[in-house]
């Protein structure tokens, strides 16, 4: 079977097109607006994957945008999984019923740091804590995660809590930070050993939530670029992860859609995957 996950970054459902082709079975999107939804949904249909959830709503605080899963197969969106969400519309949990088994999906958009502030690091914490707690589930995570900042060789991912001096050393802090404590616009303070923690329980080597990313981080790289700032700095944002119950025979990361900005500022990822080792009991 065959999963995409693409933030679409506020575009139209027009750019769907450009993936058509690709023939998924499961789509985890992000970045969809809510006056934007019916109009993917409907594209969506339009190439099989006719059932799907949105994780938006009229009554959402703060971000008026959210996630869709959509799938050729039943789709069953699961509420209130992670409550200390800041905006749980940016995380959406739903079980797919595909033919060979249930895969439990988590599709996600966490809020970048320069514009939300440590309401991203509550919102990495959720999801750190959702997946450490989670069960022995077909688990597939995917999403734009806007981390970490690089990942250097041998693995040691490092976050936009900490800076790499001229020596290549890694130090907890970032601009604006003193001492190792960070303000964010809104004023709130904390240690930046907290940021860095998270970002490492979800994609560190001692992780605890015993997913897979689909490309070897400790391969020293090159790692794929699938998102550039304003500025030109290239970011390794958009992730899947993979129980022990599934395996990716194959992934590509789909440039062309990020290079055109018609279609997003991010690349696509797909994934052919496959069951292994049995259902979870």
């Amino acid at each position: 079977m065959r999963l995409i996950t693409w933030n679409t970054n506020f575009r139209s459902a027009a750019c769907l097109d450009a993936i058509r082709a690709l023939r998924p079975d499961i789509v985890l999107l992000q970045e969809v607006k809510h006056k934007q939804a019916s109009g993917f949904l409907a594209a969506l249909s339009r190439f099989d994957c006719v059932h799907a959830a949105y994780s938006g709503s009229p009554t959402d605080q703060g971000k008026r945008y959210a996630n869709i899963t959509a799938s050729r197969w039943p789709v069953s969106k699961i509420a209130e999984w992670a409550p200390s969400m800041p905006w749980p519309q940016l995380a959406l949990r739903a079980t797919v019923q595909t033919p060979e088994g249930a895969i439990d999906t988590i599709n996600v958009h966490m809020p970048n740091g320069s514009a939300n502030g440590w309401r991203k690091v509550e919102s990495l914490e959720a999801l750190a804590t959702a997946l450490d707690s989670g069960g022995d589930l077909a688990r597939a995570v995917a999403g734009d995660f806007n981390e970490p900042q690089t990942i250097l060789p041998g693995g040691n991912v490092v976050s936009f809590g900490e800076s790499i001096d001229a020596n290549g050393v890694v130090h907890v802090g970032r601009a604006g930070s003193t001492a190792g404590r960070f303000t964010d616009k809104f004023g709130y303070e904390d240690d930046l050993e907290r940021w860095a923690s998270v970002v490492r329980r979800i994609f560190g080597r001692q992780a605890q939530h015993g997913l897979r990313h689909v490309v070897d981080l400790g391969s020293g790289g090159p790692f794929p670029t699938t998102h550039v700032v304003r500025g030109g700095s290239p970011r390794f944002f958009d992730h899947l992860f993979l129980s022990r119950h599934l395996r990716a025979t194959k992934y590509v990361y789909v440039d062309s859609v990020r290079e055109n900005l018609q279609h997003s500022d991010h690349s696509a990822l797909y994934a052919d995957i496959v069951f292994v080792g049995g259902l979870p009991n």
